[in-house]
């Protein structure tokens, strides 16, 4: 997970520990502080393990303090590959296209084999609880239809190069720029077909160096599982696999490119490799550093009533020995 529970140990968090603990007392009754510490410090390892849960419990933090778009990501990943998934998006509409007057509040699921599947978050009063997932299965497109994702900073990913192959793939409609892995969820149920998070060079007292960020695996493994079984693809700006085996770091990849088919994506990653190496410059003190949100990590503590625990554990029961 990309969290501890480093500031709520400290003497001056008391209040906040006291809040976070009464949050995990409506579904765990009689936890203690020091339980709630040592349950979040529990997602604190960082090497590589051949079969783990990865957790992101606010992705899209910027999104999330801009009250727009964020999620709740959790993957299991065996032998470096995630095999099943869920992602919550409390606002995100079910859907875009036609606009959805329903409460905003979606949950994705998906494991290996299994398919891709939506449903409203959370079954409150104006929803029943027995509402059916959707299935979500690509169909497709014209290309004059297609539409990118992107981040919303320009500093999480190279906004210039990906409009330039926009324009090679002779896409006409605007980005749909969204903070976390909401993106992947909006590509996996049809309403957009590629997502880039392409690197910016960086230029470093005067000098220009390649961007040596390195993706996190919390913030791509849930929705990777996700595409994949919406019968989409996700590799690296070069083509390669996301590998999710080595600790907590994509070390061995370098930016995203998701597509909704194979065939977009080949065509896709003909135009980033014509386009990538015109990426802007960057001053090495605008590169993006995700801003810790640990006060705000109670306000998600509510939010376990979504059906996907149960979703992973009929996974646990059928595909993982």
């Amino acid at each position: 997970a990309e969290e501890s529970a480093d500031v709520l140990r400290e003497e001056g968090s008391r209040d906040l520990l006291a809040q976070v603990v009464a949050a995990v007392a409506t579904a765990e009754p009689g936890a203690t502080g020091e339980e709630v510490c040592d349950w979040i410090d529990r997602g604190s390892l960082r090497e590589h393990r051949t079969r783990y849960w990865t957790l992101d419990p606010i992705d899209g933090t910027k999104g999330f303090l801009r009250r727009e778009q964020f999620a709740i990501c959790l993957a299991l990943v065996v032998e470096g590959n995630p095999v099943a998934s869920a992602m919550a998006c409390p606002n995100l509409p079910i859907s875009f296209d036609p606009p959805s007057s329903a409460p905003p509040g979606v949950v994705f699921c998906a494991y290996e084999g299994g398919g891709a599947w939506m449903s409203a978050l959370p079954p409150g009063k104006e929803q029943d609880d027995s509402a059916e997932r959707q299935k979500l299965t690509l169909k497709p497109k014209d290309k004059k239809d297609l539409r990118f994702c992107e981040s919303v900073e320009a500093g999480h990913s190279d906004h210039t190069t990906a409009a330039k192959i926009a324009s090679a793939l002779r896409v006409t409609a605007p980005p749909l720029r969204l903070d976390s892995q909401v993106k992947y969820g909006v590509i996996a149920r049809g309403e957009a077909e590629i997502y880039l998070r392409l690197p910016n060079q960086v230029k470093n007292k005067g000098t220009l160096i390649d961007n040596d960020y390195v993706e996190n695996i919390w913030d791509h493994a849930a929705g990777t599982v996700l595409i994949r079984e919406a019968g989409g693809v996700v590799t690296d700006m070069h083509g390669r696999p996301l590998d999710f085996g080595h600790g907590a770091k994509l070390v061995k990849n370098k930016g995203v490119v998701a597509s909704y088919s194979p065939a977009l994506h080949s065509k896709v990653m003909k135009a980033v490799e014509s386009q990538s190496s015109s990426a802007p410059v960057l001053e090495q003190s605008e590169r993006w550093q995700e801003e810790s949100c640990r006060d705000s990590a109670i306000c998600m503590l509510d939010m376990c009533s979504w059906d996907a625990p149960d979703f992973l554990h009929a996974y646990e029961k059928t595909k993982v020995a």
